[in-house]
C-alpha cells in the first residue's frame, strides 16, 4: 500500500531527534489574519525507558525476562503481539548489553513527544448551548435538529446527513479514540464512552478524562447526542484510548500500547487524530518499523486505523528524507483536509494539511476547516464538543481546525459502514468501501486531483458499501 526508502541500522538508538511539530492550527476567529506557525519540536529520550525489539518470531525469550529482572527493570508494556516490550528503570549498559543479543532486534529509548500542540494553541471560539437547549433530549439518528447544525457545513458536505436516514447510524460499530481522552459526562458525549474499554497509557493521568479538549472534539465529530452538535455516526459506541497528556504529548510505548489495545477491545475502527513529522533515520525506522507492526495486528483483529495526514503543509510525495507518522505506515488511511472560505468552496484543501496522494501519503480528504489566515467566518471552522475540564462546563462546545478534524469524519464513515454491513467486518473491507466510494476531485484538464488522494469522502455511497 505504502512504501518508503530507509538507509542504516540500528542496535540501540540513542538519539534526541528533531523534528517539525506536526501540529493543528488554531483558530482565531477575532483575528483571523493572524495564522499559528506550528514551532519545532523534540523526540526526548526518558531516562531509563526503553522499548526493546525482540527479533521477529522470537516472542519474549524466558531469559530476557530474567535479565531485565536481574537488572531491577519493569516491564510497563507487555506488547508480545509486535515483539515488544516497553520497560522502565534499565540502566544504559544493561540496555547495550540487551542490543547486543541475536534475539533482540534493537534497543531504543522510549521517546516523549508533542503529538498534538497544547490546548491553548488549538482551541477557537468557546461557545454555550443556551439553558433551553441543554435540557433537550438526545437525538440520537437524526441529528439535523442539532442547535449548532446549521453552522456544520462539514456533516452536509460529506452527506452523513442524508446516510442517517440511509444506515444504521454506527449502531453496534465500536470507535476507539487515541487521543488525550474523552470527557464521558460532557452532555453530548454523555452515555456514547464504553468505560469498560477504555484505558488510559499515561501514567501521570490514569484515567480517561479529557484536560486537553483534543479528544473530546475528536470524539464528539464520529458520534454525539445531537443536542449541541450532529456527529456522523450518531449511534456508534466510543471508547477512549489516553495516550496523550493535558499538554499533547506521549511517550511513543504507550501510542504503541494504545494501538494494541483498540484492537484487543475489538474496536471496528481506531481514530488516530496526532502524528510525528520526522526525519528518515536509523532511530526513526525503528520507530516507524513498530508502528507498521502494530497497524497490522490492528487489522488482523478487524480493528481499521485511521489518521491524521499532518498539519505541515508538506506535499508527503516530495517531501524527500522526512515521514509522517502514523500517517504513512502501510494499512492507515491517511486523511487530509478541506475547508471552505467565507462559506465557498467547501471542498478546498487547507493551506496547513499535508497533502499527496501519489505514492500513498494521503489517501483521502475530508472536511478540517479553513486555515486561520484565510477563514473568514467561525463558520469556516469545525465546531464540536469541549470537555468539563477544559471549558469549565457540560454545554460547551468549540471551534477548531486541522487534519485532526479530518480523521473522525472518515472514522465515522466507516462506523456507518460497519453497522450497515451488520459488523464483524473485516478492515479491508471498511477501507474499500471508504475508498472505492469516495467522490473524485478533478484537476481543470480533467484528471485526477491526487493531492486528495481518491477524493473526498462520501458518508452516504460509502456508509451503505455501494460499489463493493
Amino acid at each position: 500500500m505504502r512504501s518508503s526508502s530507509w538507509k542504516g541500522s540500528s542496535g540501540i538508538a540513542m538519539a534526541v531527534l528533531a523534528l517539525g511539530a506536526c501540529a493543528d492550527n488554531p483558530t482565531q476567529p477575532a483575528n483571523p489574519g493572524e495564522d499559528f506557525n506550528p514551532a519545532a519540536s523534540v523526540l526526548t529520550a526518558q531516562e531509563g525507558r526503553y522499548l526493546v525489539v525482540m527479533a521477529p518470531g522470537s516472542g519474549v525469550p524466558r531469559n530476557v525476562t530474567g535479565v531485565l529482572a536481574n537488572t531491577g527493570a519493569r516491564v510497563v508494556h507487555d506488547l508480545r503481539q509486535i515483539n515488544l516490550l516497553v520497560v522502565e528503570g534499565l540502566a544504559s549498559d544493561a540496555a547495550s548489553a540487551l542490543a547486543a543479543r541475536s534475539d533482540i532486534r534493537a534497543v531504543t529509548p522510549d521517546f516523549t513527544a508533542q503529538w498534538i500542540p497544547p490546548a491553548a494553541q488549538l482551541m477557537g471560539q468557546r461557545m454555550q448551548l443556551p439553558a433551553g437547549a441543554r435540557g433537550g433530549v438526545a437525538q440520537g439518528t437524526d441529528q439535523t435538529g442539532a442547535f449548532f447544525y446549521a453552522e456544520q457545513w462539514n456533516i452536509r458536505q460529506i452527506r452523513a446527513d442524508q446516510a442517517y436516514a440511509a444506515t444504521p447510524t454506527g449502531s453496534g460499530a465500536l470507535v476507539c479514540v487515541l487521543d488525550s481522552g474523552i470527557d464521558p459526562g460532557q452532555l453530548d458525549i454523555a452515555g456514547k464512552v464504553d468505560v469498560t474499554k477504555s484505558a488510559s497509557f499515561i501514567p501521570s493521568e490514569p484515567f480517561i478524562e479529557d484536560l486537553n479538549f483534543h479528544g473530546t472534539f475528536v470524539a464528539g465529530i464520529i458520534a454525539s447526542n445531537g443536542l449541541g452538535v450532529a456527529s456522523v455516526a450518531p449511534d456508534a459506541t466510543l471508547c477512549a484510548v489516553k495516550v496523550l497528556d493535558f499538554t499533547g504529548s506521549g511517550p511513543l510505548g504507550g501510542v504503541l500500547a494504545g494501538i494494541v489495545h483498540a484492537a484487543d477491545v475489538g474496536a471496528d475502527v481506531a481514530n488516530m487524530s496526532l502524528g510525528l513529522y520526522v526525519p528518515k533515520n536509523p532511530s526513526v525506522k525503528i520507530i516507524y518499523d513498530l508502528f507498521t507492526q502494530a497497524v497490522a495486528y490492528a487489522r488482523e483483529r478487524q480493528t481499521l486505523v485511521v489518521a491524521a495526514s499532518g498539519n505541515d503543509g508538506a506535499n508527503l510525495d516530495e517531501d524527500g528524507d522526512m515521514i509522517s507518522i502514523p500517517a504513512e505506515v502501510p494499512g492507515v488511511i491517511s486523511v487530509t483536509a478541506t475547508g471552505p472560505i467565507n462559506q465557498m468552496e467547501f471542498d478546498r484543501l487547507a493551506a496547513y494539511a499535508n497533502i499527496g496522494g501519489r505514492k500513498g501519503g494521503v489517501d483521502i480528504a475530508a472536511p478540517g476547516g479553513a486555515d486561520a489566515a484565510e477563514a473568514v467566518v467561525i463558520q469556516d471552522f469545525i465546531i464540536s464538543v469541549c470537555s468539563r475540564f477544559v471549558c469549565g462546563g457540560d454545554g460547551w462546545f468549540v471551534s477548531a481546525n486541522g487534519t485532526s478534524a479530518a480523521a473522525p469524519h472518515v472514522t465515522g464513515v466507516a462506523a456507518l459502514a460497519e453497522s450497515h454491513l451488520n459488523g464483524n467486518q473485516s478492515a479491508r473491507t471498511l477501507d474499500a468501501c471508504i475508498m472505492l466510494n469516495a467522490t473524485p476531485k478533478l484537476r481543470p484538464n480533467g484528471q485526477p486531483d491526487l493531492r486528495y488522494g481518491v477524493g473526498r469522502v462520501d458518508a452516504l455511497n460509502s456508509g451503505l458499501c455501494l460499489r463493493r
